[in-house]
């Protein structure tokens, strides 16, 4: 597995655990918000390196 994939497991499993913890803390409006901001930025990065692997190995 590559260090990007390892990094991204460990950014996601933080993501994860941040969430459980807010949600026992009753969930405000802007955690929500800004849990799901940190998600699509964690997808947004995922996209971007594989998208970047796929480029650099067809060349």
């Amino acid at each position: 597995m590559y260090k990007d994939q390892l990094d991204f497991l460990k950014i996601s499993k933080a993501i994860e655990s941040v969430y459980e913890q807010l949600q026992e803390e009753s969930l405000t409006e802007q955690a929500v918000n800004t849990m799901k901001e940190a998600e699509e930025n964690l997808q947004q990065a995922i996209s971007y390196s594989l998208s970047n692997t796929y480029i650099k190995r067809t060349y």
